[in-house]
């Protein structure tokens, strides 16, 4: 009968090659995430709500 660090050692591998399974999808579901934040920001950023400044955050990638 398996020991409990057999058992540990199978369900962490069980699990390695269940998430590499899915990450194809995960990464899809991360990139349509992200696409909606980005969304939101512009959105936001065309319109601002009462009490939110107008000012927005400049470019990372400009400083």
């Amino acid at each position: 009968m398996p020991g409990f660090a057999d058992l540990v050692l199978i369900l962490f591998v069980v699990a390695v090659v269940l998430v590499t399974n899915q990450l194809p999808r995960l990464a899809t579901l991360a990139g349509q995430a992200l696409q909606r934040l980005r969304g939101k920001k512009e959105d936001g950023a065309a319109a601002p709500q009462e009490g939110q400044d107008a000012r927005s955050d400049p470019p990372a990638d400009n400083p």
